[in-house]
């Protein structure tokens, strides 16, 4: 019972923290991002759903002020089904909305609400 308990308060957590970083980087300005790989790897606990997720990652460069930036996006936990279908049969964006933070333009997040339309997976906000 209090694996059940530290679980689920654990999912809470994660859960309020998540909604802190996305309405914290609604704020933030936005730039345009150019994808210039993409490969997958081993997600992080909280954006790992089941065992044997992975996410896909993709290297960016934006730039802010006239100033270049590379960073990084991931996608949330997807099965390999999902992975498959984004590398083989799905167009990849050429272009993905991103929040910077103002003062450190090096912090990044990608909402799902801005991408909605370009990115075929669910984001994950870091």
């Amino acid at each position: 019972m209090s694996l059940f308990i530290d679980v689920f308060i654990l999912a809470v957590f994660r859960f309020f923290r998540r909604l802190y970083r996305v309405r914290q980087a609604r704020s933030w300005p936005t730039a345009i991002a150019t994808p210039l790989d993409w490969y997958t790897c081993i997600p992080e606990d909280e954006y790992k759903h089941s065992y044997g997720d992975l996410q896909i990652e993709a290297k960016i460069s934006y730039h802010v002020n006239g100033q270049p930036y590379l960073g990084f996006i991931r996608s949330d936990g997807l099965g390999q089904a999902g992975i498959d279908r984004f590398f083989d049969k799905l167009s990849k964006p050429e272009t993905i909305i991103i929040r910077y933070h103002p003062e450190n333009p090096i912090w990044i997040r990608a909402l799902v609400d801005d991408n909605r339309d370009k990115v075929p997976f669910e984001l994950a906000v870091q």
